[in-house]
C-alpha cells in the first residue's frame, strides 16, 4: 500500500511498527533496546507537548519522512529528539519556553 494514500492517523502506528521491527533479533536488530526506548520516549514527549499547546494538527502526516530516518537512529548518527526538533515549523517539537508560557496561562479550574 502506498504510504501517501494511507489515512494519516495510521502513519504514527506505521512508524512505531517499523521501529519495533528493526528491534527484533531475527530482523538483524538495527535498533538497540536503549535507542528504541529513547525514541519512543521522545515521541511521547513530542505528542504531549503538542497536545498541551494545542498544536495537534498534521503530526501524523509529518511523521512520514521520519520512517526513512530509522537507519540513522540505528547508526547513532542522530537521535529522535534531533529529528523531531528539526522538523519544519508546523510540525515542530515545542520548546521549554513555549511550554512554560502555556502552563503559566492555563486556567486549571
Amino acid at each position: 500500500m502506498c504510504w501517501q494514500k494511507m489515512r494519516p492517523r495510521f502513519l504514527f502506528r506505521l512508524f512505531n511498527g517499523r521501529m519495533l521491527e528493526n528491534n527484533k533479533p531475527q530482523n538483524g536488530a538495527l535498533l538497540s533496546n536503549d535507542t528504541l526506548i529513547a525514541a519512543l520516549k521522545s515521541i511521547r514527549n513530542y505528542l504531549i507537548r503538542r497536545r498541551v499547546l494545542r498544536l495537534s494538527q498534521g503530526e501524523n502526516k509529518n511523521i512520514l519522512p521520519l520512517i526513512n530516518k530509522i537507519e540513522h537512529l540505528a547508526n547513532h548518527t542522530t537521535t529522535m529528539d534531533d529529528l523531531l526538533a528539526n522538523m519544519f515549523y508546523k510540525a515542530r517539537f515545542p520548546n521549554d519556553t513555549e511550554m512554560q508560557n502555556r502552563v503559566e496561562t492555563v486556567d486549571f479550574l
